[in-house]
């Protein structure tokens, strides 16, 4: 019980990490890699994975309170409802594209932001930098 209990305020909860097969990505190319998600000391249900890959825009207005503003330029999603058991590890590969034409700046690096939604506690994020070849 007290494990469930804990994981419903984001202790002990699940790990996620999103892995990519390439340390970079071409634009107007397509990017793979695998979402890995390890259960912790109680199973977890999840009801969506979002991923987001994002493009980092310096803020250039004072009134502002955000230095940095993201340029979603891509979302997948897997609306797959499963639940993952207590120390079970499951992968989920995926496979983007992403056109130049979504890119505002020429930025060196875009981020792959990861959410997984889950049912019963805090939901969970993964959040990684790949560099960007033009």
């Amino acid at each position: 019980m007290l494990p469930k209990w804990l994981s419903q305020f984001g202790i002990n909860d699940l790990k996620i990490n999103t892995v990519v097969d390439n340390n970079s990505f071409y634009v107007n190319g397509k990017l793979h890699g695998s979402i890995l998600i390890e259960g912790d000391n109680s199973s977890e249900e999840i009801y969506n994975i979002k991923l987001e890959v994002i493009e980092k825009i310096e803020n250039n207005d004072p009134t502002s309170d955000f230095k940095v503003l993201d340029n979603i330029l891509y979302t997948y999603e897997i609306k797959d409802k499963f639940t993952v058991q207590s120390n079970e590890k499951i992968s989920r590969k995926f496979s983007v594209a992403l056109p130049l034409e979504n890119i505002k700046g020429k930025p060196d690096q875009i981020t792959i932001r990861t959410h997984i939604y889950l049912a019963n506690a805090v939901d969970n994020y993964d959040e990684d930098q790949i560099d960007v070849i033009y």
